[in-house]
């Protein structure tokens, strides 16, 4: 996942009560490139063990190399990560960032089987549950 990087909070967007989409700016001499389906891990002030600390999220928005990616947060109750990010982040907060890292990502063997899109919207409202989903799904069930 390389090096740690300063990310800067440009926007914050509430999309419902409990929602909210970060827009952060990389501060990186080199374009901050990623593939749909890949997360960032945050080193935020709320522990003082690393476990207590690190915190990775889905990067929501497309792939692109101009070095601002969203994310589509959901606060959690008691949540200390969320509650932070919620709380007392604002626009110009600087986070500790690295990645990205690769969980999901599309493969191109698959583009000749049929998919389902989504709008935007919807998708940023889904919890970051989808590989779960495809993993207890059998592959024959998946495709209508």
């Amino acid at each position: 996942m390389g090096r740690w990087k300063k990310a800067i909070i440009e926007e914050i967007r509430s999309v419902s009560p409990t929602t909210n989409i970060f827009k952060l700016r990389i501060e990186s001499d080199e374009p901050f490139s990623f593939k749909a389906g890949q997360f960032v891990t945050f080193d935020l002030p709320i522990g003082e063990k690393r476990l207590e600390r690190w915190r990775s999220y889905s990067i929501a928005s497309a792939p692109s190399t101009d070095n601002i990616i969203e994310l589509c947060i959901v606060k959690v109750e008691n949540g200390r990560a969320s509650n932070y990010l919620f709380n007392d982040v604002e626009v110009g907060t600087e986070l500790k960032m690295k990645g990205p890292g690769v969980p999901f990502v599309f493969q191109s063997l698959w583009i000749n089987h049929p998919f389902l899109f989504v709008p935007e919207q919807v998708l940023r409202l889904l919890p970051p549950c989808y590989s779960s989903f495809l993993k207890k799904m059998p592959l024959r069930k998946r495709f209508i």
